[in-house]
């Protein structure tokens, strides 16, 4: 049977860097260019270096000036040095702000480098100079340098078993380390009287394009000939739908073959690279998927569908295959329900997006900014690109919209993923006999929440006591709202009950000295764990039987834990409820305090219990804490710590000191270092999505390199702390990066995604959830879900990469599409402090 991947993540950690001279390598120049030519024009050049002429090339550069006109050119030098051809931009009238050069253009056959040429007739700069192939590189091992794999396979590559050869299947291939085109590592494909073929992986079908053609260097030995071909399929990859293939050519010396370029079948969800070899022998090297210019090129516009804020910074992202071009309308209108006009403008070019290691996005990104459109109502955008049009899905613009919209859906998310209760609809109480501690005892754990898309419940700073500190938030931030909402008129609306919930499991996973247990595991070993069934069956919930879930040996870490009792204890206190929620804040406090210096999630707890109690001893501390995160940051750029050094996290509890206590004499010196900080926060995205890289600095990334799971946790993290900044020093860039982080996760993607199930238009199709062992829920879709989120693609280049496969395996790759309490946790948070701000 042949292996299929099927839209499965498989990531190649053992990529070599490409060299500066690789002439399918993206090409950036960090230098600036500038003219003064006074009266006439004046020119620059760059040295650009070598490039295939059998592909497209884009070339962009950033320029600034007064009035004036400025140009861009390539220039196609041959092996001798000559001019072979010239392409260039038409001359530019524009004012100063920086706008971008855009060339894309075909080769001559014969043309061996480049030279980049940008003038004007006036005074300008120009920066930011990319060189890039059009087409990016999608297959994996194409060099066939990586060796076998663990089971003695060709990694990523297959025998072709499927009935697809137009002779009979013979022979084998094998990798050949010792020799190669370009350097050893090859293909030998023995073929006697038949066909032998060697197929890629399959890949989801490039949407950049509508135009494919594979490629690959060939020798023939033997007599034999060679032949590339695309195999399309549907989503499962088992069913082939159509096969494309080039001519059969032999080559007594290495020579690339290739094919007309072809279009995916309208049902083609999957293509893989087929290497066939006939009636003797052949060696395959540097095989390509090739992206072509598309015949019919598309614009997409990307909003966030779950809706817009009022008051709040609007944009939307539009991405087209269609090359930038001067002197046509480049234009976007917002419509409304009537399919009037509400509100116009131009879009604005924000150049290709290019990731770590030179990873091209395949599109040309523009950004349009529609903030001044206040009215309530529902609207979708137009994106007018010259003759082409595209629409968004639909969305509203209303008050406090992502608040009022999303708020519900995340707490029905927490309460679907209760563990040891009965939740109609999804499952009976489960996880009864929680838990065996390390000592062999019992102890009951039963309660809290199933941490993702498996049981397990998670004592860290984000698990449990986290999201119970965002519930509680919630209810504090707007009561009235809250109270809308109750499921089963029980004494406590859903947020209130669901915050209680997971008081009530923290209580019991406290210690005599104030600390937490660690995590409960499922299961007493990874079989049992990893076991795939309906919660209420995924253990026999029999206490002291062989398939205990089990504490594990260590300590939890949950200060947010402290400030959820203590913000539940004055709630409940308001209702005229007892509890004891107050003396285990004060017990946790101690132990915690007497640990940390400095944690900014004890800082924001620490607030919190001065807010409730008016008590000096946590004022002081509180105060300590501060001056401790502001003695240890940098005096210049981000705060640091938080995720990736980012600052986030201490970016938001410093924000929190401000707003809780806003008459304290620290003030001051933490809003001179929140500015300073913001400054840096707002300046990194460099991309049309607003969005934040994984990693800052010059070796940063989108997507961290071993794609263990999606990162939509870390962007909600980065929304909330912005947005507590943005309240704190009321500086509306950090309210707008707030909301480019959320419009990402919602739909301003690159494939049109809204990751919160049940909202906006495009969910993804399904997910890694046990939940799918529920009858009738064989899709894991739990309303308010946030997955994983995006990854690196296939072959590890850091571009977005997201499992939608419906065929396959019986479920999605945990990378991307898990749900995790965490993220949801941090969405909550957001957006309740985006609605603190308005409130």
């Amino acid at each position: 049977m042949r292996c299929i991947l099927c839209v499965a993540f498989l990531f190649v950690c053992a990529i070599a860097a490409m060299a500066a001279d690789d002439p399918l390598s993206c090409r950036t120049f960090d230098a600036d260019w500038s003219i003064d030519p006074g009266k006439g024009a004046a020119e620059w050049a760059q040295e650009a270096g070598a490039i295939d002429p059998t592909r497209a090339y884009i070339v962009e550069c950033k320029t600034s000036t007064k009035r004036g006109r400025v140009w861009l050119k390539a220039i196609e030098i041959d092996a001798s040095g000559a001019v072979v051809q010239e392409a260039s931009t038409e001359p530019l009238l524009f004012g100063s702000d920086a706008r971008w050069l855009v060339l894309q253009f075909q080769p001559h056959p014969r043309t061996a480098a480049l030279r980049i040429v940008g003038g004007g007739d006036v005074a300008a700069t120009f920066s930011s100079l990319r060189v890039l192939p059009f087409s990016p590189r999608v297959l994996g091992n194409a060099d066939f340098t990586l060796p076998l794999d663990r089971k003695n396979r060709i990694s990523l590559w297959n025998q072709e078993t499927a009935n697809v050869l137009p002779a009979p299947a013979v022979g084998k291939a094998a990798l050949d380390p010792s020799s190669g085109h370009a350097k050893p590592g090859s293909i030998l494909s023995i073929a006697a009287g038949g066909a032998c073929a060697l197929s890629s992986i399959d890949y989801p079908v490039p949407a950049w394009t509508d135009q494919f053609r594979a490629e690959a260097f060939v020798k023939s030995e033997g007599g034999g000939s060679a032949q590339v071909a695309l195999i399309w399929s549907t989503d499962s990859a088992q069913e082939v739908i159509h096969v494309d293939y080039g001519p059969k050519e032999a080559a007594a010396d290495w020579q690339r073959i290739t094919m007309p370029p072809a279009s995916p079948p309208p049902s083609a969800k999957t293509v893989r690279v087929a290497l066939i070899a006939y009636d003797g022998t052949v060696r395959f090297d540097d095989a390509d998927l090739v992206s072509e210019p598309p015949k019919a090129p598309v614009v997409r516009v990307l909003t966030n569908q779950a809706g817009y804020g009022d008051d709040d910074p609007k944009c939307c992202v539009v991405m087209t295959n269609a090359v930038p071009r001067s002197g046509v309308a480049n234009a976007f209108a917002v419509n409304d329900a009537k399919g009037q006009a509400a509100h116009q403008g131009w879009l604005n070019y924000e150049g290709r997006m290019i990731g770590g290691g030179g990873a091209d996005w395949g599109w040309y990104f523009w950004r349009a900014d529609f903030s001044d459109l206040k009215q309530a109502g529902a609207y979708t955008v137009q994106a007018t690109l010259g003759e082409l049009t595209g629409h968004s899905h639909p969305f509203d613009v209303a008050y406090s919209r992502l608040f009022y919209a999303t708020a519900k859906p995340c707490v029905d998310f927490f309460f679907v993923q209760r563990c040891g209760g009965d939740v109609p609809g999804w499952h009976k109480p489960c996880h009864m006999d929680d838990a065996k501690l390390p000592d062999g005892t019992h102890r009951d754990l039963t309660g809290g929440w199933h941490s993702a898309g498996d049981y397990n419940k998670l004592s860290w700073e984000y698990g449990d006591g986290g999201v119970t500190y965002a519930l509680a938030t919630l209810v504090e931030s707007d009561p009235e709202y809250c109270s809308r909402f109750n499921r089963d008129e029980a004494n406590y609306e859903d947020a209130m009950e669901e915050a209680q919930w997971g008081a009530a499991y923290l209580a019991k996973l406290q210690r005599d000295d104030g600390g937490f247990l660690k995590d409960v595991q499922q299961g007493p070993d990874r079989a049992t764990w990893m076991n795939w069934a309906a919660p209420d069956a995924h253990t026999d919930n029999v206490r002291g039987t062989a398939d205990d879930p089990i504490v594990l040996e260590g300590e939890g870490h949950s200060p947010l834990a402290i400030g959820a009792w203590a913000k539940l204890s004055a709630l409940l206190k308001e209702r005229q409820t007892e509890n004891d929620y107050l003396e285990r804040a004060f017990k946790a406090w101690e132990y915690a305090a007497a640990k940390a210096d400095g944690d900014p999630l004890l800082l924001i707890s620490t607030v919190d219990l001065f807010v409730v109690t008016k008590d000096g001893h946590f004022r002081d501390h509180a105060r300590k804490s501060v001056e401790t995160i502001l003695a240890n940051a940098p005096a210049e750029g981000l705060l640091g710590g938080g995720y990736a050094g980012s600052g986030d996290v201490p970016a938001a509890a410093l924000a929190h000191f401000v707003i809780k206590m806003p008459g304290d004499s620290l003030k001051s010196a933490i809003k001179t270092r929140l500015k300073i900080h913001i400054d840096a926060v707002v300046a990194e995205p460099n991309n049309a999505f607003g969005i934040s890289r994984q990693k800052f600095g010059s070796d940063g990334f989108y997507f961290e390199p071993s794609s263990s799971y999606g990162h939509n946790f870390e962007y909600l993290c980065r929304a909330w702390s912005a947005a507590k900044v943005h309240t704190a020093i009321k500086d509306r860039r950090a309210l707008a990066y707030a909301l480019d982080q959320i419009n990402f996760v919602l739909g301003a993607n690159p494939y049109g995604l809204c990751m919160m199930e049940g909202v906006g238009t495009v969910n993804p199709p399904r997910y890694h959830h046990r939940y799918i062992k529920i009858p009738g829920r064989e899709l894991g879709k739990v309303p308010g879900t946030i997955p994983n989120g995006f990854v690196r693609d296939m072959i590890g280049s850091d571009r977005p990469g997201f499992d939608l496969s419906l065929g396959g395996r019986e479920y999605p790759s945990y990378r991307t599409s898990e749900p995790w309490l965490v993220h949801n946790m941090f969405y909550l948070l957001a957006v309740t402090a985006l609605h603190e701000a308005r409130i």
